[in-house]
């Protein structure tokens, strides 16, 4: 018998709501039982009804990151190599002056422990003080005062008296060594870059909490002196400002507050970059696994190169850190898909710079953000005010405490929620769509009042969780009949949602498997044993694992 295309139809409609309709939807006796509270009658959830032919609206994704960009949105470009000092907006002016007033009446000299090093350059202490310009002067949060410092000065203060009990807990390195150990680094890691990239995004990714979805945006790469190509426009001078006159008061605000937000997040990604490679105690064994010689060369390298960076005239970086690592996002125009490229001559350099570009991708819906709300005038002027390349070294030397600041915030919640850190991704991305005045307001709690801080975040996470469970929830919700009822064209969806079911119903009623014997405890196993096992750990890029091997074979052998 010859079956119409109609019936055909309507017979797979109904055997699609028979299936979907089986006893087993029903809550089992069981299940009630387990959800029931002592005393508490708990009723049936109430869905809500569909219309014929629609579907259910998607939960948001808990972690916002931009999928599509505007077509005609320009990406974030590398900071240009400016030649000529940047010169303030006249709509920002006397807002500057009255910052930089409000310090100079206060003056009061960096705080500064005694030592053999002495102080920062004169160029960098004079803008912490409030004596120069910095990309900092007219943020306000920056300008606000505990008891006889501002707080760029309290900030630049911590990091450099760190920075110094850093090296002193080292070796004391002049330029000559410095070079030379740098020389020795790259050339030890020449034929172990593929396993140093992989541990360079292994780590960033357990730092960060970061899911899947971030890391594969990011592509590590370890390179020869001289491969990494200056930002793109870094000969032209500096480019002359839009006068503020253009912009109606409204949206002279708006640049205002969306400049500031943006300020502080250059300032957290390079922060967060450079604390990253301070983690080296950690992932010492990781080390050892590669190459035992590393660690002790980072150790020594890092601190006194750090050092190098508050002693030299802010005019004379440009070009320096360019020169041995570069992060920066790479969006396709048609599709919007973003990629994020991180290269460097040496480990812990690409460590930062892998560091920052995962932050920048947390904190790129921003952006977009900003574009859709107020224009591509609104964001044209954002950007070019926030991104320029002689700024970066100040994000370099105030970003790393800033980002302590917050860390330590976070890092306190995270430990009373069972240590979770893949909850760390979803509160930056949380903080970074937060409307500017309310993101400020967050920070200036982090500087100043960390407990109010703590509560906040807290707060942000249990909306970040019950995003997490809802949309897991979404992710696996079994879809209502109405939700495929077929249309004209829709007979492959209906055949390839039978047969899914159908596999599923069968794997729910196979036989449980026989539980797979326990593995030999390392320490229980044999040098030959070890052997293989160090061997498989680093052919899985578990470097970890390798560490802790290599130290029980070597307590055997001892």
């Amino acid at each position: 018998m010859k079956i119409s295309r109609k019936n055909l139809k309507k017979f797979i409609d109904e055997e699609v709501k028979k299936f979907l309709n089986k006893e087993s939807i029903a809550p089992r006796p069981e299940k009630q039982a387990e959800d029931k509270f002592e005393g508490e009658t708990k009723e049936a959830p109430v869905e809500t009804p569909v219309k014929p032919g629609t579907k259910q609206p998607p939960v948001t994704r808990p972690l916002k990151i931009p999928k599509k960009w505007p077509n005609t949105m320009p990406k974030p470009m590398p900071k240009a190599e400016n030649k000529e000092p940047k010169k303030l907006n006249e709509g920002f002016a006397f807002m500057m002056e009255n910052a930089r007033m409000r310090s100079l009446m206060n003056e009061v000299s960096m705080d500064i422990d005694p030592s053999q090093f002495g102080a920062p350059d004169p160029s960098i202490k004079a803008g912490i003080e409030g004596r120069n310009e910095t990309p900092f002067s007219a943020v306000e949060i920056f300008n606000t005062r505990a008891i006889n410092q501002s707080m760029l000065e309290k900030l630049g203060s911590e990091e450099y008296n760190a920075i110094v009990q850093n090296v002193l807990a080292t070796n004391t390195l002049d330029m000559m060594q410095m070079m030379n150990t740098y020389k020795l680094i790259v050339s030890l890691e020449r034929s172990k870059r593929r396993r140093l990239e992989a541990l360079a995004l292994s780590i960033v990714k357990n730092k960060f909490g970061l899911p899947d979805e971030v890391v594969e945006k990011i592509k590590a790469s370890l390179v020869n002196d001289g491969e990494i190509e200056p930002p793109e426009g870094g000969g032209e001078e500096n480019p002359e400002e839009e006068a503020m006159d253009e912009f109606t008061p409204e949206q002279q605000a708006v640049i205002k507050k969306h400049l500031d937000k943006r300020i502080v997040h250059n300032a957290l990604m390079m922060g967060a970059g450079y604390r990253a490679h301070a983690i080296f105690d950690g992932i010492k064994n990781s080390l050892d696994a590669i190459d035992a010689r590393l660690y002790p060369l980072y150790k020594k390298l890092m601190p006194n190169m750090e050092l190098f960076m508050w002693h030299a005239p802010v005019e004379e970086m440009f070009g320096q850190r360019m020169m041995m690592g570069k992060s920066e996002l790479d969006i396709e125009p048609q599709t919007g898909e973003m990629k994020a490229e991180a290269e460097a001559t040496m480990f812990p350099i690409l460590l930062h710079e892998v560091a920052k570009a995962a932050v920048e991708i947390l904190f790129s819906q921003h952006l977009v953000d900003l574009w859709e709300k107020h224009g591509e005038k609104v964001y044209n002027s954002v950007m070019k005010k926030s991104e320029s390349y002689l700024d970066e070294h100040w994000m370099k030397l105030i970003g790393p405490r800033l980002w302590k600041y917050l860390h330590d915030a976070i890092d306190y919640v995270v430990k009373s929620r069972d240590n979770d850190y893949t909850l760390v991704a979803y509160i930056l991305n949380r903080m970074a769509i937060m409307e500017p005045e309310q993101f400020m307001e967050l920070m200036g709690d982090v500087l100043n009042r960390g407990d109010v801080a703590i509560t906040k975040i807290e707060a942000i996470l249990d909306e970040v969780q019950a995003d997490i469970e809802e949309f897991e929830q979404d992710q696996n919700r079994t879809p209502a009949p109405a939700e495929v009822t077929p249309g004209d064209n829709n007979e492959d969806e209906i055949s390839r949602l039978l047969k899914t079911n159908e596999k599923n119903l069968l794997q729910s009623k196979a036989p449980e498997q026989p539980e797979a014997p326990k593995r030999k405890k390392l320490a229980d196993m044999e040098i030959d044993e070890l052997n293989i096992e160090l061997e498989r750990a680093i052919g899985n890029e578990n470097f970890e694992r390798a560490g802790k091997i290599r130290d029980i074979i070597n307590s055997k052998i001892a």
